[in-house]
């Protein structure tokens, strides 16, 4: 008998070997890292979750200018948004990364042109928007939860893992824009309340906006995202410090980390 019939799986490695052996370095046709095990079903429909991302972004970029004119005068709700959109945008490179680690390829395609004023008929500008973010959310709720079905049932475990972060994710946001939308259709009539409203937004969004500020530029290595990493600041899993140089530091050793 021999010696690598001892060798559990011995024929696939040598698949595997003469594979990556084979690949050119530079070719989107031969990746290294992708397997069998990695379903080009998931793969598609994570692409599209990236183009999405990149429509909301867009979307929300257009409402935070809105709110920011001088004839509106909302800032704090511009910010919001404004930060919503880095959120969004970091979601994709989130899933683009996600796919490039597995060998697979992400795709980016034209973004939709969003509208440039947002006035409803039922309602304020500040509400409508608000309720069309959580709409958002909602939806993208829905894709990722028929994402993870289709993962399980392809048994990619790594996609299933992802998404389950994924999933978390998207909650926060719904959470978010339930409580925000709540408090607003109390006071939509009231202009002092509504410019109350706009004056704390900032002060409530500082651990989400450092967040996705520094996912931006430095993205965790644990693919962790912007939400997870502001939840975690909440927690004070990470602090970020009182003071200038302590703030630094508390950021050198939070980076290293992740």
């Amino acid at each position: 008998m021999e010696q690598k019939d001892h060798f559990v799986g011995i024929e696939l490695i040598e698949e595997e070997f003469k594979k990556i052996l084979d690949a050119k370095t530079g070719s989107p046709g031969s990746p290294f890292a992708l397997t069998s095990a990695a379903s080009k079903e998931v793969g598609a429909g994570i692409n599209t979750g990236i183009q999405a991302h990149y429509n909301h972004a867009a979307m929300f970029d257009s409402m935070s200018h809105f709110f920011s004119r001088d004839n509106v005068g909302l800032p704090g709700v511009s910010l919001f948004f404004k930060v919503a959109a880095q959120v969004e945008r970091n979601d994709a490179y989130l899933m683009a990364d996600f796919l490039t680690k597995r060998g697979q390829h992400p795709v980016v395609g034209a973004t939709h042109s969003p509208p440039r004023d947002f006035n409803f008929d039922s309602c304020s500008a500040v509400l409508g928007c608000f309720i069309k973010a959580l709409a958002i959310a909602k939806v993208e709720y829905q894709k990722v939860s028929d994402l993870y079905k289709i993962a399980t049932q392809a048994g990619d475990v790594h996609a299933v893992d992802f998404l389950c972060n994924t999933v978390r994710a998207v909650s926060y946001k719904m959470n978010q824009g339930a409580h925000y939308i709540a408090h607003l259709k109390i006071v939509e009539d009231n202009k002092l309340a509504m410019k109350e409203f706009d004056r704390r937004l900032p002060f409530e969004l500082e651990d989400l906006a450092m967040a996705a500020g520094l996912e931006s530029t430095l993205p965790s290595r644990l693919m962790m995202g912007s939400i997870m990493r502001a939840q975690m600041q909440q927690t004070k899993a990470f602090d970020f410090g009182k003071d200038a140089a302590e703030s630094m530091r508390a950021r050198a050793a939070f980076n290293q980390i992740v």
